[in-house]
């Protein structure tokens, strides 16, 4: 098991005075994933079964650039970190276990499992759900049905941001 750093931000997408209940807001889960790392978008508690989150892969790259994207997203001042956990990370074909190193977190539980969910997925969406306690500072019901269309409105705002598509194309790619 790798050692890690789980972090939980919020990135704003509407004008004016930034607050973290707005549902304008993209909530985001950067995971090292080794030696690469995910950033997810994330859309939604589904309905079944309970700790159950639908997440929209935004941004995949090596490791050493989440720090990088990161910092530069935070000197834009539309994203804030809200909460940041050592973990401990394996991975498996579907995915991966991250089990907090430390207390619980106010926002993450103890253990989080992700994974690729194929039947949400598709052409250049990858959807994973999240199984794990999360408390959220927004959080929004998605129906399994309307899970891609959820993440479509969401990339949409999230796209419309145009330095944080310059900051995370910088770095794909690479």
């Amino acid at each position: 098991m790798a050692k890690a750093t789980l972090s939980y931000c919020i990135l704003k997408t509407y004008k004016g005075i930034f607050k973290k209940e707005h549902s304008g807001n993209v909530q985001v889960i950067f995971i090292p994933a080794s030696p690469n790392f995910i950033g997810l978008m994330l859309l939604g508690k589904l309905d079944e079964p309970p700790y159950l989150y639908a997440a929209q892969q935004i941004v995949f790259g090596p490791i050493e650039y989440m720090t990088e994207i990161r910092d530069e997203m935070i000197s834009d001042e539309k994203f804030e970190i809200i909460e940041e956990l050592p973990c401990s990370v394996s991975s498996s074909n579907s995915g991966w276990t991250y089990n907090v190193t430390s207390s619980k977190g106010k926002h993450i539980g103890k253990k989080l499992i992700i994974e690729f969910t194929p039947e949400y997925s598709g052409g250049d969406q990858k959807i994973f759900t999240i199984n794990g306690d999360l408390n959220l500072v927004h959080t929004e019901n998605v129906d399994d049905k309307l899970v891609k269309m959820s993440g479509k409105v969401k990339a949409a705002k999230f796209k419309s941001i145009g330095k944080t598509n310059k900051i995370m194309g910088k770095y794909i790619g690479k």
